[in-house]
């Protein structure tokens, strides 16, 4: 099967491609869970894959992780946007890490506020499934919540992902910013500047809700 997947093609912009190694990853992640399923359901004694050494299999290729620095961001949140609700939720994004699955269905009711004026946030993420706490800084929480309800969405009416990153590099470009951003940009962007500004990876891997935090 992994001999299969180095010469297997598949679609891509109506022509055919060889399937990249991250995509062979995936699939041999697949056939594992399905032969690991077996040995618990008695139809396999062993994992055949566990024979396989590492070095076998194929490895994922690094890439960079685009993000803006402190200045950029500040340039980008001056730069008018036509589409004021994705800036808003980009800008959201930028300062508290959350992925634009979590943004779209977040509700006032997942924010609470103490007596001190401090605001912390409260999810189960859509993506791992689990649950974070997150302190808010006065920079995220510049969207005033007037007189919505609890289960009402903060972000409503936001676009598809899909559209989100055709459009959020025309924002990029008015602000002078030569980077191909995309929304998960936003992700590294929050990561980038709590390290920058000294917080350790430990914590930051926690606040970003990494069960792991070699990721």
């Amino acid at each position: 099967f992994m001999e299969y997947l180095k010469s297997a093609t598949q679609k891509h912009s109506k022509k055919e491609e060889l399937i990249n190694v991250n995509s062979q990853i995936c699939y041999l992640k697949e056939l594992n869970y399905c032969l690991k399923y077996a040995v618990v359901e008695d139809v396999l004694s062993t994992n055949p894959m566990n024979k396989i050494k590492n070095e076998e299999k194929p490895h994922k290729h690094r890439t960079e992780r685009e993000y803006l620095t402190i200045d950029e961001l500040r340039k980008l949140a001056q730069t008018p946007f036509y589409n004021g609700l994705l800036k808003k939720a980009f800008l959201f994004s930028c300062f508290c890490g959350l992925r634009h699955s979590d943004i779209i269905a977040l509700t006032w009711g997942d924010i609470e506020m103490d007596d001190d004026g401090n605001s912390r946030l409260y999810i189960i993420q859509k993506k791992t499934k689990e649950a974070i706490s997150l302190p808010l800084s006065q920079e995220a929480i510049k969207q005033k919540r007037e007189d919505a309800k609890e289960d009402d969405i903060i972000f409503k009416k936001l676009i598809t992902l899909g559209r989100t990153n055709e459009i959020l590099p025309k924002w990029a470009e008015q602000a002078g910013i030569k980077k191909h951003i995309t929304f998960h940009t936003a992700r590294h962007t929050h990561a980038t500047m709590l390290l920058t500004l000294g917080v350790d990876l430990y914590t930051v891997s926690k606040l970003l809700g990494h069960t792991n935090i070699q990721t």
